[in-house]
């Protein structure tokens, strides 16, 4: 998470993003500390607060292996809308919308001026969110179809007398 954020504060030093913040090594810091408290942020909201305050179970749970490709990328996009509830049954939602409504007015603290209040915060929300969860779905399809390869090839692997083990779980679909 800290290197990811480095580099993309590097980025934004580099495109001039938020010349406000100036240049060289404190407008680096400035890129730097405003991307930190983002992502903090958004992981406080997401994973804490708004989930308990709702009853929603916030972790994405896969479908097993004998689900299509097509069936894994509709579960995937519909949790977007539907999270699982404290009893395990469906429910809207709510915690991630709140969580980016949340994250986006916090920045209007820290942020330059030009990107602060709420014509920004929507304007940002709506661009932003649809694009965001799309490629967060896709990429959940995406690790359960690697998973499959990978849990299909295991055998094989370790007969051709592989030099590297390759670490699966069966059932939940992740590699470790």
């Amino acid at each position: 998470m800290l290197a990811g954020t480095f580099f993309d504060a590097l980025q934004a030093l580099h495109k001039t993003v938020w010349s406000e913040y100036g240049g060289g090594l404190q407008g680096f810091e400035k890129r730097y500390s405003a991307m930190l408290a983002d992502r903090d942020a958004s992981s406080f909201f997401a994973i804490f607060l708004f989930p308990t305050l709702f009853h929603e179970n916030p972790r994405y749970f896969r479908l097993g292996p004998g689900t299509s490709v097509w069936g894994r990328a509709v579960y995937a996009i519909s949790r977007t809308a539907i999270a699982l509830n404290d009893a395990g049954g469906a429910t809207p939602n709510l915690s991630l919308l709140f969580t980016i409504l949340a994250a986006q007015s916090l920045k209007n603290a820290y942020y330059p001026e030009p990107q602060r209040g709420f014509a920004q915060t929507l304007q940002t929300f709506t661009k932003r969110t649809p694009g965001k969860h799309a490629r967060q779905s896709f990429a959940r399809v995406r690790a359960g179809y690697r998973t499959i390869s990978v849990e299909a090839h295991a055998g094989w692997i370790e007969a051709a007398g592989a030099m590297h083990t390759v670490p699966t779980t069966v059932g939940t679909g992740s590699i470790r």
